[in-house]
């Protein structure tokens, strides 16, 4: 049977709703230097304080995302790009949402590039933004948002088109791979200054300040007005840097690890949604409340010394602690959650560090608590741990886990919403614990709520006294 064509006389309406927020992000990428530029998130930030990011923004209702891409450039940058003219290079699907942006399940961000536009950057949202530098390719600032350092990777190297970050059972390099982008300066390109990114300057670019501006770059001609004022289309001038000055040679850093590093980003890139989750297991009677008061009992009868929560996150159970009746402070490895858990609670005390290497001298705590926190440890790391928090505890100190039980399976990863995460058998973690010099005071098992995929394993532990 033949059908008769479908009416397109008139356009559908707008999508003015969806599960997904859609965002748009732009690499503004000078060839000629082979420099980025990047937008430094000031430490208000509602998402990601104080971390480097891609000029970005969701879409308004109505808008299609290269409108979005096109306007969020010029809002925040000043720099015009006729839509037609942003290229498209990566795609990044999260899992999660962000409730304060008006997206409470997941978003969909589209990574576009431009390599010419019309205008000089400047920082135009100063109430968002601490910085607008341009950045060489090859010196990329270590704390970028996690998907926008994932993006500008894949663009630079032609890597996969498509990030997944949360999917579980999903790889989070799934796509086809990309061409990679025209070919970077050659020889006799500006280089740019060592040691990180170079600051959009704030006036004309002179002799004496520096290298001349590399020649000007013609945008497209516009097949009708361009977005914004008309203005000259130039590549910018490399910032002026003075040479380094010899220094001599200093010990190699202690190398981060992998997984630290993987963890404090991703847990920096939600800290505020992280945040703003309601805590039913602190807010009203249940086996999670029961079990830090038995923690805190505990501890109050062995001394008045201090308690840590190690992974302390925004603090809500270092203050629930400290409700408690305990003398406790709160530890994290994440920048952004010890910055917002010191603005809600500024009457405790909070620091960044990492639990399994405690600037804190030998028998100095009179408990601990690892709420979650040892979740995202990889099983070969763990002893480590332990031995650190056997190192710090007083002896007859208390220790409390809580972690994702595996439900009569080995140690098992999952897909946690922000990073690879571990389920463990409560006895194999108390075993564990013991190797470390740890004796079990009692442990509980709970039943996941509504929501939750996994039960829930808390262990109570106290320090042995040495053997000589």
């Amino acid at each position: 049977m033949t059908h008769p064509p479908a009416d397109r006389s008139s356009p559908l309406p707008a999508a003015r709703t969806a599960t997904a927020l859609p965002a748009a992000a732009v690499i503004v990428h000078d060839q000629d230097t082979d420099r980025v530029l990047l937008l430094r998130r000031s430490p208000g930030a509602a998402f990601a304080p104080g971390r480097w990011d891609l000029p970005t923004g969701k879409s308004e209702p109505g808008e299609p995302v290269t409108a979005t891409a096109a306007r969020e450039l010029r809002e925040e940058t000043g720099l015009t790009v006729r839509p037609a003219d942003l290229r498209p290079v990566h795609l990044v699907h999260g899992a999660y949402g962000t409730p304060a942006a008006g997206a409470p399940d997941s978003f969909l961000t589209v990574v576009f590039a431009a390599d010419a536009w019309s205008g000089e950057p400047e920082n135009r949202e100063p109430h968002k933004h601490a910085r607008l530098d341009w950045v060489p390719t090859g010196a990329l600032p270590d704390d970028l948002v996690p998907s926008t350092a994932t993006a500008l990777h894949r663009y630079l190297t032609g890597g996969p088109a498509i990030s997944l970050r949360g999917w579980e059972g999903h790889d989070l390099t799934d796509g086809p791979a990309l061409p990679p982008p025209e070919p970077t300066p050659g020889p006799d390109s500006p280089v740019p200054a060592p040691g990180g990114p170079a600051s959009v300057p704030d006036g004309p670019t002179t002799a004496a300040d520096g290298p001349a501006p590399v020649p000007n770059r013609p945008a497209p001609a516009p097949d009708g007005p361009a977005l914004g004022s008309p203005g000259t289309t130039t590549a910018p001038a490399p910032a002026s840097a003075p040479a380094p000055t010899p220094t001599a040679t200093a010990p190699a850093p202690t190398p981060v690890p992998h997984h630290h590093r993987t963890t404090a980003d991703a847990y920096d890139a939600v800290a505020t949604i992280y945040a703003a989750l309601p805590r039913d297991d602190l807010d009203s009677p249940s086996p999670d409340r029961a079990v830090l008061a038995a923690f805190a009992e505990l501890a109050r009868s062995t001394g008045e010394g201090p308690v840590a929560e190690l992974g302390c996150g925004p603090g809500p159970v270092t203050a629930h602690l400290r409700g408690l009746g305990l003398d406790v402070f709160g530890v994290d490895l994440s920048p952004a959650m010890i910055d917002l858990a010191r603005e809600t609670y500024p009457d405790l005390r909070f620091e960044v560090g990492s639990m399994d290497a405690l600037d804190l001298a030998d028998g100095t705590l009179n408990g601990i608590v690892s709420w979650y926190s040892i979740i995202h440890t990889p099983p070969q790391d763990l002893p480590a741990y332990f031995a650190e928090f056997r190192r710090v505890l007083a002896p007859g100190g208390h220790l409390l886990l809580a972690f994702f039980e595996s439900e009569g399976e080995p140690v098992t990863p999952f897909d946690h919403k922000v990073t690879t995460a571990y389920r463990w058998p409560l006895d194999a973690l108390a075993e564990l614990a013991a190797q470390a010099g740890f004796a079990e005071t009692g442990r509980l098992l709970r039943a996941p709520r509504e929501g939750e995929r996994f039960r829930r394993g808390h262990l109570l532990l106290h320090a042995a006294e040495q053997q000589p």
